[in-house]
């Protein structure tokens, strides 16, 4: 997912008006203490908040206090600098409040522009607090824990991730560790991966790797971009998280990614009978996306592997590398596998490839 998807998607949902009721968000009870940052952007805990910083739901360590000190930082802003930003932003909350006021029955063509009127001013709302930069960041925070709806949620996690101060990541990351419902914890995942901010890799790489949550470990490991964060990320996801369904999406990403190892280690997954079909069938297709010259060594003993599905998976790796090597061995399956599907799926592949 691009920068600007993730911009869209989450200003598209404000502009729509999606909110409580409105079916698509979930809400749950959140820890509404404030997650507060000095001004050089370091979470501050107390002593005895120390130990349990993995927030409310058990989710990722918070010490980016650790982190961020290898950071190179800004120079921390005023007093002043912060009492004006968290001015802006009560103004900027007032606003989206009437800008989403009840509008009275319209027809479509007046649905629509109220739409495209609202998607407009949201965006700007957004950009305004950007602007404020790191003297932004508490009041975000602190507007976020009193937020009254999850437009306005959604308008602060938006603006933490646009503004590329290493304590807006930082704020983000804090608010996820006590934010229980999904669909925020979501959003803040998809900021994280829009961020600009230096520290916003290791981050998110932190949240794909330790989170609790298989979902936002999964959102996570969605929105990593390449680098080494991400490789080892995705790595320690392959070969030890329990949850298959996040071993997938690491493979996945994993070969949308590329970066050392990774060949080595979808085409290792891929033989492996303990991983299971479902992740060997995500690591062979992987493998003929990613590597497709160096897959057909890799596939060719598994055409005989005893299980149907991880054959079937072969196939469909085989017709996406398109090479005569790759459509003879599909010309041998589709004659000799010992299931009726796997050699319909191999005949099918072979017409398709001959167009």
């Amino acid at each position: 997912m691009t920068k600007s998807s993730v911009q869209g998607a989450v200003l598209g949902v404000l502009a729509l008006g999606v909110g409580i009721g409105g079916g698509v968000l979930l809400f749950g009870e959140v820890d509404t203490r404030p997650v507060r940052h000095d001004d050089r952007g370091a979470q501050l805990i107390s002593s005895d908040e120390a130990a349990t910083s993995e927030g409310v739901d058990g989710d990722h360590p918070t010490a980016v206090g650790e982190r961020s000190a290898e950071l190179v930082r800004a120079p921390a802003p005023s007093e002043a600098e912060v009492a004006a930003a968290r001015d802006g932003v009560e103004k900027t909350l007032t606003e989206l409040r009437e800008l989403y006021g009840y509008a009275g029955a319209l027809d479509t063509e007046a649905a629509r522009a109220l739409i495209a009127k609202r998607r407009a001013a949201t965006d700007v709302l957004v950009r305004r607090l950007v602007a404020y930069g790191a003297a932004g960041v508490n009041p975000t925070i602190d507007a976020y824990a009193s937020a009254e709806t999850g437009r306005e949620k959604l308008l602060l996690i938006e603006a933490l991730g646009a503004n590329p101060s290493t304590a807006a990541a930082e704020g983000l990351s804090g608010l996820l560790a006590g934010e229980s419902a999904f669909s925020y914890r979501r959003a803040m995942v998809e900021a994280l991966g829009e961020s600009l901010a230096p520290n916003a890799d290791g981050i998110l790489a932190g949240i794909a790797t330790t989170a609790d949550d298989p979902r936002t470990r999964t959102a996570a490991i969605k929105s990593l971009a390449a680098g080494p964060d991400a490789t080892a990320a995705l790595m320690a996801r392959v070969d030890a998280d329990p949850d298959v369904d996040v071993r997938i999406a690491a493979l996945t990403r994993l070969s949308e990614l590329g970066g050392d190892g990774a060949e080595a280690a979808l085409g290792r997954v891929a033989g492996q009978p303990e991983a299971g079909t479902r992740v060997r069938a995500a690591a062979i297709v992987g493998l003929a996306r990613a590597f497709p010259g160096g897959a057909v060594e890799v596939l060719t003993p598994l055409v005989g592997d005893e299980q149907p599905a991880v054959r079937a998976a072969v196939v469909t790796a085989l017709e996406r590398v398109r090479s005569e090597a790759a459509a003879a061995l599909l010309r041998d399956i589709a004659a000799r596998d010992s299931e009726a599907s796997v050699r319909a799926r191999a005949e099918q592949a072979l017409a398709r490839m001959a167009l």
